[in-house]
């Protein structure tokens, strides 16, 4: 099951995943592709090829819509209050970590309990 943890620097933690019983359900989460990167290389005067420099790492946005359910008034706005101290801006950066576990148990053998082995 595919999940998103978000940990601000207060260490408040947001998570929201796939599953329909989770209090924070994930509509789309984009942006899991590599980022672009740039490679600065050079070459001296008489050089066959070229020496690396660096890489340099491009903006990555990640965009993530959820949707949750409330049953009063008070609820959403307890809610949203939590996570507006949680996206706070003004702490600074944070932790986003990405989880996609199998959501059955896969067989890593031949189904008998032997285990697989490629050569």
């Amino acid at each position: 099951m595919e999940r998103i943890k978000f940990i601000n620097s207060k260490n408040q933690i947001f998570t929201a995943s796939y599953d329909e019983n989770a209090r924070f359900i994930i509509n789309s989460l984009g942006g899991l592709r590599a980022a672009d990167i740039q490679i600065v290389q050079s070459s001296g005067y008489l050089q066959h090829g070229a020496t690396y420099g660096r890489s340099l790492y491009g903006v990555r946005p990640i965009p993530i819509q959820f949707y949750y359910s409330y049953s009063s008034t008070a609820e959403f706005y307890k809610t949203m209050d939590g996570l507006q101290r949680v996206f706070n801006p003004m702490l600074g950066e944070g932790v986003l970590i990405y989880e996609n576990e199998p959501s059955q148990p896969h067989d890593k053998g031949y189904g008998d309990g032997t285990a697989g082995h490629c050569l």
